[in-house]
């Protein structure tokens, strides 16, 4: 299971399983028994300071894997927004970047298996309520650096065809592209 950090601190996501024994039956001259494992997790939650905001993460099933959904809640308001449902393995960075942005790292921690893209997601809450999201897959982090009004992301990436690139990529705070620029890879 990935980690969770969030305005640089980490939360701690418990899980517990528990294994039940089920039925026993007969079938075809043999014995079956049927155990059932349940897992449990607990939900973790930060607070911003002096406000009454805060970022709830809990671990969720979906299509059979384990998933993080990240939720932001205003209690003065009593709303809450989800804000990405991402992929367990991955560890995931959070930072707001201003009262309705926030930038969403989500980095595969095995550099070996290619099979899992890690991702950079920008997730606005609109005046209408809803969420509106943009996610750029890419292979590896290499560095990541907010500034006062872009975010400089360098990742490598691998190609189809097998080709490894190392790639630094300016972005606005909304998520557009701003510039790009391959760099030769060893």
């Amino acid at each position: 299971m990935g980690k969770v950090t969030i305005e640089e601190v980490e939360l701690n996501i418990q899980e517990k399983a528990s294994v039940q024994e089920g039925e026993h039956t007969f079938k075809d001259d043999t014995y079956v028994q049927k155990t059932v494992t349940v897992q449990e997790f607990k939900s973790s939650v930060f607070r911003y300071p002096n406000s009454s905001e805060s970022i709830l993460v809990s671990k969720i099933n979906l299509f059979n894997e384990d998933y993080f959904k990240i939720v932001f809640f205003c209690e003065s308001i009593s709303k809450a927004w989800t804000l990405l449902e991402i992929h367990s393995s991955l560890d995931i960075q959070l930072k707001r970047l201003n009262k309705t942005m926030f930038l969403i790292v989500a980095n595969n921690p095995s550099k070996e298996n290619k099979n899992v893209s890690s991702q950079i997601s920008f997730c606005r809450i609109k005046p209408s309520q809803r969420v509106e999201e943009i996610t750029i897959n890419f292979g590896v982090l290499n560095k990541l650096t907010v500034l006062d009004s872009h975010i400089v992301l360098s990742y490598r990436d691998f190609k189809d065809n097998g080709v490894i690139e190392d790639i630094v990529a300016v972005y606005n705070y909304d998520g557009r592209l701003m510039q790009t620029e391959s760099l030769d890879s060893a």
